[in-house]
This record gives C-alpha cells, structure tokens and sequence, in this order.
C-alpha cells in the first residue's frame, strides 16, 4: 500500500479556499506519486481553534466534504482519509473525520474522542462517543485524532480489532515537536502496526503548527518524513498478507511465542490464571471479565466506554 500524506497550510476560517487548496494537493498527489491512500490534515477546513466566527465557517453535517471528495476518490480511483473538518450538526461543532473508499463510498465517520483541554477544544467542540474501523483495498485500519495519540489505550482498542494501518490527523505545534516524534514512535512500536500522520503545518492565530508528517513502520521506523513547510510526504508500507487477531511479537522463537512467552505460560498455569486466547496480553478471571495491563479491573463489556469517558 503506498500512502501519501499532505501536509496542508490552510487559512484561518477560508473554507472555501481550503476546500480548493486541499483539492489541488490531492489532485498533485495522486499525479505525482500514485498512491493508494491520500491523507489530509485536521480540522483543514478551517484551522485549529480560529479566533472567532467557527460556526459560520463550519461544513454542516460533513455535507461539503461528502460532496467533494466523494467524487474525486472515485474519479481519481484513490482512497483518501479527508483528515477532519470542523463540522456542525444539530447545533454542536465536532472535529469530523471521513473516510472514502476507491468508489467514493464514505466508509467511515469519525468525531474526535478526546479534545485537546490545554487550547480549550473542549469549550468548542462536542466530543464523539465511538471509535471506527474500516478497510481499504482489503487492509483493516484505524483513525484518531491529534491529541489521541496521548491515549495508548484507544490505540490498543483499535489494533485489537486487527488495524494494521493507523492514521493520525493532527494540527500539532511546533513547540512539542519531541513529543510528536516520541509518541507517534511509541504507538507504532507498542501496537507493532504503521502509523500515517499528517500533521499541519503554518503560522495561524499566534500558533505555529509543526509539520514534519511521520509515516512509521511496526517498529517504529521512519519510512518518510517532511519537513516544517507544505509538501507531500509519500512512503510504501510494506504490509503482509494477513494479520493475526492479536499482534505476534516480532522477536518470536517458538512457533509464534517467544520463549518468554512459553515461561509465563507455564507460570500462569501454576498460580491458575487463564489467558485470553484471542488476545494474550488480556486475562480472564474466574468470572469471565477480562483485563488488560494497561487498564486493569475494567471489565470487558465495558472497555471502550470507559476509555472513552476516562479523560472526560
């Protein structure tokens, strides 16, 4: 799968002038690399928490993205991730993700989880309730949003349910350039799948926004990376045929376990513990609930509410 990321510099609240912008890049991408997938930034359409007037500059039930970007993947025969827009519906701004398929099919929808307190997006914008999943030229992927990237938990949620591919939208400041670089590493790395970020890049309301767009392989590699201007970030990811419904180790010795793995086993039987046989790395109790290391006591019916509500 090659994947193309376009690092945009968009205009405060120009949304019209975005939406030609982001056209143009996708437009460039595609002629000049030919990829699979094209990534866009978020909140794109608008800049990140614009001074002022964000509601008259808002898509309005992702209507404007559906009925652009539809009809390009489909007429360009390329799958695009159409980053996020800041998106109104039924009186409330959310940060919008779509996803649309070689047919122009919308996918996959996605309100960010988990808005970013420190700029106050909390105040703006209503956070979703739901992750998503979703496949692209037969590849099970995921999407979150920025600020996500913080939350490991979500990230293992959405790789226990077989993404291979994750993409990251963000609006990330240059003044946190190190964590951009540690965190999107660290998710690759704990999760062993790829990561596509797109970040923004540009100076918008006293903020710069700081480019360097990361794809990464399963450990943690970089196979691209841009710089802090506007540009096309594009890499091959060398995926395999299938994945495993929990990721295999990749230091494995015996027959898919590692030796380690083997001794924890034999442990495991002699204090009684019962590993969940889908996912290893999760326990079950004697009363069926499963645990996992990262969240532990949360049962598993409940998981990804609770994730969801934890940073509420």
């Amino acid at each position: 799968m090659k994947v193309s990321v376009i690092q945009m510099n968009m205009r405060s609240l120009e949304s019209k002038a975005n939406f030609d912008r982001a056209e143009a890049l996708v437009r460039r991408a595609v002629g000049e690399n030919g990829p699979d997938v094209v990534v866009l930034p978020e909140t794109w359409n608008t800049g990140f928490m614009p001074a002022g007037g964000l509601a008259a500059a808002c898509d309005e039930n992702a209507k404007a993205v559906r009925a652009r970007f539809s009809p390009l993947a489909r007429e360009l025969n390329v799958n695009i991730v159409a980053g996020s827009v800041s998106n109104l519906r039924n009186g409330k701004i959310y940060n919008t993700a779509c996803v649309f398929d070689r047919a122009g099919a919308c996918i996959a929808e996605y309100d960010k989880t988990h808005p970013f307190t420190p700029m106050g997006e909390h105040e703006v914008y209503t956070p979703g309730d739901h992750l998503v999943t979703f496949t692209l030229d037969s590849v099970r992927c995921g999407l979150l949003i920025c600020y996500e990237v913080r939350f490991p938990e979500l990230w293992r949620t959405l790789a226990l349910r077989g993404a291979q591919v994750m993409f990251l939208p963000a609006q990330w400041t240059a003044a946190r350039q190190y964590h951009w670089e540690t965190l999107t590493a660290a998710r690759a790395i704990e999760n062993q799948l790829f990561v596509v970020s797109c970040n923004a890049c540009g100076e918008r309301d006293g903020t710069l926004y700081g480019g360097f767009s990361r794809i990464l392989d399963p450990l943690g590699a970089v196979l691209a990376q841009g710089g802090g201007e506007e540009e096309i970030v594009t890499a091959d990811l060398d995926l395999p045929p299938s994945r495993p419904s929990a990721p295999a180790s990749p230091f494995s010795t015996t027959g898919g376990r590692s030796s380690t793995a083997c001794k924890a086993a034999k442990n495991d039987s002699k204090r009684g513990i019962n590993r969940n046989e889908d996912h290893p790395a999760c326990i079950v109790s004697r009363h069926g609930g499963v645990f996992s290391p990262t969240v532990r006591r949360r049962r598993a019916h409940s998981r990804e509410e609770i994730l969801l509500l934890r940073a509420a």
